[in-house]
């Protein structure tokens, strides 16, 4: 094939706009299928179209809206004008000045370039938890694989940027160090910007899947499970709201009593401690290593007394156990300590109870559920079908019994019927 001819063929199309969109067709197929062939369909033809391709193709589009070509039509056609030598590649490479490049290459191509991406950022981070985790990541594609390459394909320089941060971010977890920050602190230290791990980045999910990485957990379905598994980490999502309310505990920091916990522990005062606090304290003891969780507040204020006389630390749930909730037990049962707990006989109730024996198991003694005191202690409440459902995912033996009795009633009992019947030495 004549060089001049190629060109001279390349400025018949350029003057002949008509064949514009069918020659982008003809390059996206031909790049697609790997070979020379198929058919593209070209809708709503313009007039400028219809006439150019009825005396390129010698047949009547003149009526038709549309078109379907085949590839090697197009080809005859070539062949049959003074053109016949110019092959269809080299055509369309220099009709649009960019090469002919299959499908199956491309691919090939962008493969190359992702790993070359990988392999660069964690180059930089060698010998680290963060090089393992990308490394896993991109050859097993898994954890944050989808993350990762959605953010690749709308920018690979932000992605970088953001696993660079994430990567660093690896390193200096604080519990490495046996330390706790809040997160926005943390990332302030690690980007300058105290909002760059929020959840609602694409920063900040990735650092959640390296976090459930490093620990061989599934990424957090909760806020709750997010927030103890960050805190496993050293990070504190919410550091001062994030609180207790507790009666009758010692705390050392740093191997030395805390004189504020001693001071509310003497009066027997309780004490509404942020998780902030807690993460400062490395020992919590109960004075008889006894510790009573109640649900309520009104029963922990009832129950305050009792439990003064009998040196027996005393913890309120407000419902649902936050993080420092768990983290507070946590202490107390690390330190010898047994728990008991009680709560209303309601499906939210007995699912809390539930928990915390699957948490704790023989660390914890459930106090008053048994089918006595629920009947004893019956309200008129009816219960919705929707929620006493809830109750078929119980697993503890007792607390299934309960729930059985209430599936048949429709009627929950709640904590201060308890106390009310039975007198506080249920509890204590």
């Amino acid at each position: 094939m004549e060089r001049n001819t190629l060109i001279e063929c390349v400025d018949y199309f350029h003057q002949n706009k008509a064949f514009h969109r069918l020659l982008l067709l003809m390059k996206e197929k031909i790049e697609s299928l790997g070979r020379i062939g198929g058919t593209v369909r070209l809708e709503e033809l313009n007039d400028e179209e219809r006439e150019a391709f009825t005396a390129f193709f010698r047949k009547d589009f003149t009526k038709n809206t549309e078109a379907r070509i085949s590839l090697q039509d197009f080809r005859k056609s070539l062949e049959s004008s003074r053109f016949q030598s110019v092959l269809i590649p080299e055509l369309l490479e220099m009709y649009f000045n960019s090469p002919v490049i299959f499908k199956k290459d491309k691919e090939l191509c962008s493969e190359i370039l992702k790993n070359d991406f990988f392999i660069h950022i964690a180059l930089e981070f060698e010998g680290t938890k963060a090089e393992e985790w990308l490394l896993d990541v991109y050859t097993r594609k898994n954890n944050a694989y989808m993350t990762i390459i959605g953010g690749y394909n709308e920018s690979p320089a932000l992605l970088q940027k953001e696993l660079k941060a994430v990567c660093k971010a690896i390193v200096h977890l604080p519990f490495q160090n046996n330390k706790y920050k809040s997160l926005p602190v943390f990332a302030a230290e690690m980007t300058k910007d105290p909002h760059a791990f929020d959840i609602n980045t694409r920063a900040g999910r990735l650092l959640q899947y390296a976090i459930a990485w490093l620990f061989s957990r599934n990424v957090a379905d909760s806020p709750e499970e997010k927030a103890e598994m960050y805190y496993h980490a050293g990070l504190m999502i919410d550091d001062l709201s994030n609180q207790v309310l507790c009666c009758g505990f010692e705390a050392c920091a740093d191997g030395e009593p805390h004189g504020g916990w001693s001071g509310f522990s003497k009066k027997w005062q309780p004490i509404s401690i942020p998780l902030a606090a807690l993460s400062q304290v490395n020992k919590l003891t109960a004075p008889n290593g006894r510790v009573l969780v109640v649900e309520n507040p009104s029963i922990f204020s009832l129950l305050s007394e009792p439990c003064r006389e009998k040196r027996t630390a005393l913890v309120c749930t407000f419902g649902q156990p936050n993080l420092a909730v768990y983290v507070l037990l946590d202490m107390a049962v690390n330190n010898g300590a047994k728990l008991f707990y009680s709560g209303d006989m309601d499906p939210e109730g007995l699912l809390i109870a539930d928990r915390l024996k699957d948490r704790y198991g023989d660390n914890l003694n459930l106090k008053g559920y048994s089918p006595e005191v629920y009947y004893k202690s019956i309200s008129n409440i009816a219960l919705s079908e929707p929620r006493i459902k809830k109750m078929k995912s119980i697993c503890d033996p007792d607390l299934r019994i309960i729930a059985q009795a209430i599936a048949e009633t429709g009627k929950a009992a709640y904590q201060e019927a308890f106390v009310r019947v039975n007198g506080d030495t249920l509890f204590i």
